[in-house]
């Protein structure tokens, strides 16, 4: 879930203040890594989850 706040403040939010831009873009670029990494991950369980309910509709 924090993973999902941090893309959404990354991708949608705009920065007032930084110190270091460089520990910002680490930071940001860590976020939207992990976030691709999760789409990956949880891609087959949604293909499949999508499959079953066809499968039961017909």
């Amino acid at each position: 879930m924090q993973n999902l706040m941090e893309v959404k403040f990354y991708t949608t939010g705009k920065v007032a203040y930084s110190i270091d831009d460089n520990i910002l873009m680490n930071a940001e670029m860590l976020a939207l890594s992990m976030y691709a990494k999760l789409n990956e991950e949880r891609s087959d369980i949604l293909s499949n989850l999508e499959e079953s309910r066809t499968s039961y509709e017909e």
